[in-house]
């Protein structure tokens, strides 16, 4: 009894762990986001700080939460860093931060990282992504969209690999315009922020 005892107990450690890292990563999925908290948020200018958040009063504004239809203020982190809607709120973020930070490609590249990188710790995805065979897609009908906002994502870190670097390049092809005009072609770097939207939306399928 004594030797078949032991012999159990590596095998029920080996269990508490596996259940321990579940936990903890549907712990930080569910947990309210706390972007507003890190460094990096409170380091850049703040002319980009209210296309994240905005304070009135003693009431903070989730805004990327709200524009994912999120409930709750501040939002969940799997709502406040839905993969479906990454490429339209980056989109929406590099506009209001390019508007509001006179043209500065710099304050953009700066806030797009900060998200992404935020989202991609938040929902445990900084992992490399996976290079196995995908399994062969299903012939049968397809399944309807989520609509539930609160869903949780599906999709890998790469995800916000690939929108920030589409992205920058936008914002360093956008700098590069204006260093050789001597002046800001904000037409242009929206016509490329469509572009570049429309383009992670087709590949994000």
């Amino acid at each position: 009894m004594l030797f078949h005892s032991l012999r159990i107990q590596p095998f029920l450690s080996l269990c508490l762990l596996l259940s321990c890292h579940l936990a903890f990563v549907g712990a930080q999925s569910t947990a309210l986001q706390s972007l507003w908290e890190i460094q990096d948020f409170v380091d850049q200018r703040e002319c980009a700080r209210p296309c994240f958040t905005t304070v009135n009063g003693l009431i903070t504004r989730d805004i990327i939460g709200q524009a994912n239809g999120c409930p709750g203020n501040p939002a969940q982190n799997k709502c406040f860093c839905r993969t479906d809607l990454t490429a339209q709120i980056v989109a929406s973020l590099s506009s209001c931060v390019f508007k509001g930070c006179t043209s500065s490609a710099l304050d953009v590249s700066s806030a797009i990282s900060i998200y992404t990188e935020y989202c991609a710790t938040a929902l445990g995805d900084d992992t490399a992504p996976s290079t196995s065979t995908p399994a062969p897609k299903s012939t049968g009908t397809s399944q309807p969209p989520i609509t539930d906002s609160d869903s949780q994502p599906t999709r890998t870190g790469s995800v916000f690999t690939s929108v920030q670097t589409v992205f920058s390049t936008v914002i360093v092809s956008q700098s590069g315009s204006q260093a050789a005009s001597g002046s800001s072609q904000p037409g242009e770097f929206f016509r490329l922020l469509i572009i570049a939207s429309i383009f992670l939306q087709v590949l994000l399928l």
